[in-house]
């Protein structure tokens, strides 16, 4: 494997280990057990505390091996034209500037960090609609080439759980994605998409609502809702979930995620 994309792989792993939980079908989607075996641990015991030093530590060296090979350009317009360092499935989600500027629906710069959330053609995910986040760096006036770029989704109709179970997995990735395998550090938004609009109104996140919503309209006519948060720190509630055996009602409970009432 390259290892310009392996913080990528890793992260994507995180993503959607989630879908490999051994449970009965019969149990409700939010009650399954899932088992993350093989995923970063907290650390709570001295030879958990060596796995996690050493898992960190891996990933901290190919971060700085990413870092440092980055190419930096003057302008967003020519950074983003270079898909280098990107994976082919990230590459393959936009034809360049002028593809991505017509798509973009969302940009976030913070700590010398650019997300770019983009509106993928349905064409290129299947006919499904997909949100694409790619990631590069800004520093003095300088945009660096990409060097991620993933998919999220929106919890489409045919989802075997509600939008609590899809928030708190796509925060999970979140969290993988930012928190633990990513050559960043620092604040970051928490993001996530959905289908229904009234729920993701109603939807609360320890007490409070969501910070943006933005409506995306896709070829096929549906419009669906890109969301992000930024009003609390989530990484506190993670620390409180067994990773080796848990389930998305106890994530929805250790990240406060409700609905009020309609």
């Amino acid at each position: 494997m390259n290892d310009m994309h392996k913080i990528s792989m890793i992260a994507m792993i995180g993503a959607v280990c989630l879908l490999a939980g051994c449970a009965s079908e019969e149990v409700e989607y939010k009650d399954r057990v899932w088992s993350m075996s093989g995923s970063i641990k907290t650390g709570t015991d001295s030879s958990e505390q060596s796995q996690t030093q050493s898992a960190n530590e891996e990933v901290s060296g190919i971060a700085d091996m990413v870092q440092s090979n980055l190419r930096w350009y003057d302008s967003f317009e020519k950074a983003v034209g270079d898909k280098g360092g990107i994976p082919k499935d990230g590459a393959d989600s936009y034809d360049g500037y002028k593809d991505l500027k017509e798509n973009i629906i969302f940009q976030s710069e913070k700590d010398g960090f650019v997300d770019v959330f983009f509106k993928i053609p349905m064409e290129r995910c299947n006919n499904k609609p997909a949100l694409g986040i790619m990631t590069l760096n800004n520093k003095d006036d300088k945009y660096s080439s990409p060097y991620d770029v993933t998919w999220a989704g929106f919890g489409v109709e045919d989802y075997s759980g509600d939008i609590l179970d899809y928030t708190a997995e796509q925060f999970w990735a979140n969290y993988v994605g930012y928190d633990t395998c990513s050559i960043r550090n620092g604040d970051h938004l928490w993001y996530c998409g959905w289908h229904d609009l009234d729920e993701l109104k109603r939807l609360r996140i320890a007490g409070n609502p969501v910070t943006e919503i933005v409506p995306i309209t896709f070829e096929d006519g549906k419009t669906y809702y890109f969301w992000y948060y930024n009003k609390t720190d989530l990484r506190e509630g993670f620390k409180n979930i067994d990773f080796s055996g848990f389930t998305l009602r106890e994530m929805e409970e250790a990240l406060d995620l409700t609905l009020a009432d309609q």
